[in-house]
Formats: structure tokens, C-alpha cells, sequence
């Protein structure tokens, strides 16, 4: 999310100060959790460790376990699709040109697909999940991302680096790619910034479903206002690159004739993620899932809820 490594510098000059205390290090870990450095939060909770520990403590150590082993899984997933699966279009092209695509494909034609979009890291919860639900063979898994500078979810709404140099262009590559796997049910998910291109490319896609964690829910910037004003710079900066997509997806959501089953889960007490959810709240076909008692910009239980979804 945009400013977040603003606030992890701001948190490691805090808690760098020879006056720290616990709780500065603990918000520290936690932002570093939030923008997916999983190893260095756990480093930073090593060096707090009270005897006895506390259950805020032994939750975020657990935490940062649970991600650590899902980011190798998906550097395992991502390494044998890449060799593997290089799927090739009957045009004779191929999708995986660029490190931004990575299409993991199963050995049985299973008919379903979970698309998974990132964020503004390369790694985030709902891709460790995704990776995971590819383990048990239950779906083929795209995963998009963007190596480049610029917020991924820019690229994902104009225009997406082996796919097209437009949306429109880069949404009928997505059609010939799902017609390729033979998959009729789409299933998208996507985390903050991706979580907004997740549930744009899920409605464009007819998917059956859209699983986002703290998305952001419009990029319209006249809706950034009290407690959304941190986060109305990504609204501008993509209303300069791809003005046609800075828009709110509620009203989109409630006009559209069809809409997938979407769940947002997101922080109860992250105010901001909590916002962006709740615009969402009177939409047909809408669950939202706050974690409570976390603020944190990330939230867990993502495999079982994906999982419910195929299979529900």
C-alpha cells in the first residue's frame, strides 16, 4: 500500500532510538510483516523475547513462521511451473515472457483457475495461499506481478507486461490464456493495491469468485477523504497513467448484471483497511470478514477460505 515503507522508515528510527522501548519494536515488526519482509519481523521479535512471552508476541513469531513457510512454498511452485509449464497459445505465442507471469499448471484438466494478484511487493499472503490450494491440486494458478517500479496494480489496470499494452488488450489475453487450461470457473485474488485489480479483473472476467485481503476499494480520488487521505497519492498518480480506471467498484459492483461471490477480510482495527472494506458492505453478493483485534495491514486464513470458495 502506498506509504507503507514510509512508516516501516519512520518505525525503524523509532525503534532504532537508544530510548526504545518493547512497543516500539513490536510496531516495527508488525509493519514489516505488512509489507511482506517475514524474515527480518521475525529477526527484529527474536531480540524483544520475554520469558515469559506474551500472546501478542507468540502470535506474531507464529505469524511470521506461517509466512516464511508459505513464501518457500511458493518459490517451489513458482520454480517448477516456470520450467514446466510455459503455456503456449495456438497462435504459437507464450505467455511467459517476462517475469511477471508464472503459470503453474496442473497435470489433469481440473476446469479451474485461480489468478492471483499482487500487490506493491512481489509477495503477499493471498499468493502464499494461492500457491498453497496449487498444492492440493484442486486448481491451475497464474500469478501476476510487476518487476518494475511503479505500483503493480498500475500495470494491472493499463496494462500488464506479457499480456497487453492496454486493459482491453491485456483482458482478451487473459480470455485466450483461461481458454488454453480449459478452465470455466475464474477465481481471482489479490491483496491492498491488487486487491482493487482483483476485484475489477474478477467482475471483467465473469469470475465465479474473488477472494481480496485489505483491498483497496476505489481509486476514485474525490472519495479520499478523513480517513482515507493517506491513500489518495496511488488514486492520483493512477488517474494521470490510466484515468478510465481511478473509479469506485462499489457502484460498479451493484450495476453489474452479473457479479462473482466476493470475501473481503482486512484488520478490524485498521481503520483505513476497515474503510475501504465497509464501502463494500451493501453490495449483493459481498462478505466482508474483519479479523478482530488486528490492525495489522495483513490478515490470515486465507487457504481455507479459498478453498471453500472452489469447492463451495
Amino acid at each position: 500500500m502506498p506509504g507503507l515503507l514510509a512508516e516501516i522508515e519512520d518505525a525503524y528510527r523509532a525503534a532504532a532510538r537508544a530510548d526504545a522501548g518493547t512497543k516500539e519494536q513490536v510496531v516495527f515488526a508488525s509493519l514489516l510483516i505488512s509489507g511482506g519482509y517475514f524474515r527480518h519481523a521475525r529477526v527484529v521479535l527474536e531480540a524483544i523475547a520475554e520469558a515469559p512471552p506474551s500472546a501478542w508476541w507468540r502470535w506474531l513469531i507464529g505469524r511470521c513462521d506461517e509466512l516464511i513457510a508459505g513464501d518457500e512454498l511458493l518459490d517451489e511452485v513458482i520454480a517448477s511451473g516456470e520450467a514446466r509449464h510455459r503455456l503456449r497459445l495456438p497462435d504459437g505465442s507464450t505467455l511467459l515472457g517476462s517475469t511477471n507471469i508464472m503459470i503453474a499448471r496442473q497435470p489433469a484438466d481440473l476446469g479451474k483457475l485461480v489468478v492471483v494478484l499482487g500487490g506493491t511487493a512481489a509477495r503477499f499472503p493471498s499468493s502464499v495461499n494461492g500457491a498453497a490450494v496449487y498444492r492440493t491440486g484442486a486448481a491451475h494458478l497464474a500469478f501476476l506481478r510487476d518487476v518494475r517500479s511503479r505500483p503493480s496494480v498500475f500495470s494491472f489496470l493499463a496494462d500488464v507486461p506479457g499480456l497487453g499494452a492496454s486493459y482491453a488488450a491485456s483482458l482478451e489475453a487473459f480470455r485466450r490464456m483461461i481458454a488454453s487450461l480449459g478452465a470455466a470457473e475464474i477465481y481471482c485474488v489479490g491483496h491492498s493495491l491488487g486487491g482493487y485489480a482483483a476485484l475489477r479483473l474478477g467482475l471483467d472476467l465473469d469470475a465465479r469468485a474473488v477472494l481480496v485481503t485489505c483491498p483497496m476499494t476505489t481509486l476514485d480520488p474525490a472519495d479520499f477523504k478523513g480517513v482515507l487521505e493517506p491513500e489518495r497519492s496511488a488514486a492520483l498518480q493512477l488517474a494521470e497513467v490510466a484515468p478510465e480506471q481511478a473509479l469506485d467498484l462499489a457502484p460498479l459492483y451493484r450495476a453489474a448484471p452479473r457479479r462473482p461471490k466476493v470475501v473481503i477480510t482486512y484488520g478490524g482495527n485498521n481503520a483505513i483497511d476497515a474503510a475501504f472494506a465497509c464501502r463494500m458492505a451493501d453490495v449483493p453478493d459481498v462478505s466482508l470478514r474483519p479479523l478482530a483485534g488486528s490492525a495489522l495491514h495483513t490478515t490470515h486464513g486465507h487457504e481455507a477460505i479459498l478453498q471453500e470458495l472452489i469447492g463451495s
